[in-house]
């Protein structure tokens, strides 16, 4: 698992695309970033086990509240599939407005294990 093959599964959920850490300027809404915001080590005595952990916060920004939170559930759905990512929500979402740009969104963060090797 790789930040490029979580933007492959979530652009398609958005007019303006997913971003690593922020969206070019003039990016349609809606759209989504996201950022690694660490994760848990993986301590061993016996050998690097060949897994990694992220704690990935995810933003949706779009015109209205309802739609930020409706996307932001899908996404949730994306990210929590057990067949693909296997993530597991830490929060629950939480709503945000972009003050200076007249905007709203829904952020929420996940844990997401994946295989190195």
């Amino acid at each position: 698992m790789t930040v490029p093959a979580l933007i492959t599964a979530l652009s398609p959920l958005f007019t303006g695309g997913a971003w690593p850490l922020r969206a070019d300027q003039g990016t349609p809404m809606p759209y989504l970033t996201l950022q690694r915001a660490g994760g848990q080590p993986v301590n061993t005595f016996c050998g690097v086990p060949g897994k990694e952990n992220g704690r990935f916060q995810f933003n949706v920004w779009a015109k209205t509240q309802i739609e930020a939170d409706a996307l932001m559930a899908q996404v949730k759905a994306v990210v929590c599939d057990q067949a693909t990512f296997r993530g597991v929500a830490l929060s629950e979402r939480e709503w945000v407005e972009g003050y200076d740009t007249r905007t709203f969104g829904a952020r929420q963060d996940f844990s997401i294990w994946w295989a190195t090797t």
